[in-house]
């Protein structure tokens, strides 16, 4: 009996020790896989990522990082199955779990989802010369660095006109447009863009040193956007339009 008591004291001893939190210390490499988890996490506070499908927006990278919970970022679009050609679009907003999401896992945004408004992208919609549109699109970009270290682009940007016969009929724009466009390449793998450089368009008001561009038929995207392949001297481009 005496020896019964002990052992039952001796097993009480050792769940209190456990359960006061006393657990076992995890490796090093242990904790930094979860200090990674947690930062890549702490790029997006909505960790819960939906099981959304054709048609949907898949988030592939942080273009452009602002004051708040909303950033913009380059999407793929996929109006239906299968997985395979996606539009290439701007999203605006705050999107869920761990970038860049995938069409095939089913793990994207709803359709529509994100803000598409030009009120709505900060420093847009106002009346933008050259130098203030360069400083928003520059002070953006590198707090996006500080998030995504594979960010690149290359400084510094260049304007152009996109006259108005280019510009997709349904925008009804009856004029040119002058853009500030900014060449970004996509650095990561796991994401359907890795390697492909597009431009980043926004449409400002004013700016001097034009640079001469031969631009093709807009594609019509979402909201106040459109893409379009133009080219510079030798060079050929694909740009993401956001107009004001």
């Amino acid at each position: 009996m005496r020896r019964l008591n002990f052992l039952s004291l001796l097993l009480l001893v050792v769940l209190v020790g456990r359960t006061s939190g006393d657990e076992p210390t995890a490796n090093a490499s242990q904790k930094d896989a979860r200090s990674a988890e947690q930062r890549r996490a702490s790029a997006s506070p909505r960790n819960y990522r939906p099981e959304q499908g054709p048609p949907c927006h898949c988030v592939q990278e942080l273009w452009l990082d602002y004051p708040g919970p909303n950033d913009l970022y380059v999407c793929l679009t996929f109006i239906s199955a299968p997985c395979q050609q996606g539009e290439e679009e701007l999203w605006y907003g705050l999107p869920y779990g761990q970038l860049p999401q995938s069409c095939v896992l089913q793990a994207c945004e709803s359709y529509q989802g994100g803000f598409v408004s030009e009120e709505s992208l900060p420093g847009h919609g106002m009346h933008l010369s050259a130098s203030g549109a360069r400083d928003t699109v520059l002070r953006g970009l590198k707090n996006a660095k500080l998030t995504n270290p594979s960010l690149h682009w290359v400084e510094p940007p260049q304007y152009h006109r996109i006259p108005e016969e280019m510009i997709p009929s349904e925008l009804e724009i009856d004029h040119e447009i002058l853009v500030i466009a900014l060449p970004i390449t996509i650095n990561d793998p796991d994401s359907k863009l890795h390697g492909k450089t597009f431009h980043l368009c926004l449409q400002i008001n004013s700016a001097e040193d034009i640079t001469a561009a031969e631009f093709s038929k807009g594609e019509r995207r979402r909201g106040r956007q459109f893409a379009i392949d133009y080219r510079v001297e030798t060079e050929d481009r694909r740009g993401i339009v956001w107009l004001k």
